[in-house]
């Protein structure tokens, strides 16, 4: 049996579907990219068992609403050239204020480069967010995307199943 065969030059190879990360801004280091959406997204999210997760209060009820801490995110979309990959990054309500703030003086916001860190190198220490001088043409950037599947893969990941090892 023949399970490979030569690759046409003039065909394109397949493309793999891609769903971009979800990152919390490391503390270690600063984070520079191009900012790939033209709007911060909201997620509303809980503390429950010891770990994040999403409110659904907006489609109808949620079961942890009143029952676990809430804690607001924000989500952006930026291209790290470094990595040559778009991410969403999860920022805090306090970041997303400074991004407010700081966009008021600015019209654009698709294609504006920006850094993004921690005052001290830990991960509950504020973020700080700069913009550059910088400025890409959206034309040039990937596609605006929204977090929907990256939240999706992130919260609610496929089931796989195990294979029995005491058999």
């Amino acid at each position: 049996m023949e399970f490979s065969q030569p690759v046409k030059l003039t065909d394109l190879p397949p493309v793999e579907k891609r769903v971009a990360e979800l990152i919390r801004v490391p503390a270690a280091e600063t984070l520079k990219g191009t900012i790939c959406s033209d709007q911060v997204w909201s997620l509303p999210t809980h503390w429950h068992e010891g770990r994040t997760r999403p409110c659904t209060e907006a489609q109808g009820a949620c079961e942890l609403c009143g029952v676990a801490p809430s804690r607001w995110y924000g989500l952006l979309a930026l291209y790290l050239p470094l990595k040559q990959k778009v991410v969403w990054i999860q920022l805090t309500a306090e970041a997303v204020g400074q991004f407010q703030l700081a966009m008021r003086e600015r019209v654009d916001m698709l294609g504006r480069e920006i850094e993004i860190g921690r005052e001290r190198k830990t991960l509950r220490a504020p973020v700080w967010i700069r913009f550059t001088d910088q400025h890409s043409s959206p034309k040039r950037l990937p596609k605006a995307a929204t977090p929907h599947q990256t939240l999706n893969r992130v919260f609610f990941p496929p089931q796989r199943s195990r294979p029995n090892a005491r058999s």
